[in-house]
């Protein structure tokens, strides 16, 4: 993830997720929202299964140029399982690493976009991260990311 973060640097493969995400903010104050989200996911191409995640993510909500387009900036954690242990997490096989879990941590990192004003209607995208959280979860390395698009209507 953090390969892809600074060096932006990463490695494609056939491998797809669509997503459906309902989410509720749960408070806010000048500069920042918290939002609960929960996701339901399908994955195809190299692997297919259901995800299903719960994450708390924390919003800055204001930047210079929101008159022109307004923007927000996230970052959450949550927990996210797997309906099977996904075929693309395994991290090193020659290192004896050879398994993943279904039960993972959850980690989006996001920015998101929208006409300057009320708009119900924004687009983002997000670095959607599966992992071990550094042994929080297990001892194996196992983990995924996926650079996603989508759009939000709030409600």
């Amino acid at each position: 993830m953090l390969d892809i973060l600074t060096r932006y640097n990463t490695g494609f493969i056939d491998s797809y997720l669509v997503a459906v995400a309902p989410g509720k903010v749960l408070g806010r104050s000048e500069r920042l929202r918290h939002d609960l989200e929960a996701q339901v996911v399908y994955h195809w191409g190299e692997q297919h299964h259901w995800e299903f995640n719960l994450a708390y993510l924390l919003r800055w909500t204001r930047f210079p140029w929101d008159h022109r387009v307004n923007t927000t900036a996230g970052i959450g954690a949550g927990v996210s399982w797997a309906t099977e242990v996904p075929f693309i997490e395994p991290r090193a096989k020659e290192l004896g690493e050879e398994e993943s879990r279904q039960f993972l941590g959850y980690v989006a990192v996001e920015l998101e976009f929208a006409p300057p004003g009320e708009s119900p209607w924004s687009g983002f995208v997000r670095l959607h991260h599966r992992s071990d959280a550094f042994g929080l979860f297990h001892d194996k390395r196992g983990g995924s990311n996926f650079i996603t698009l989508g759009t939000r209507r709030y409600f």
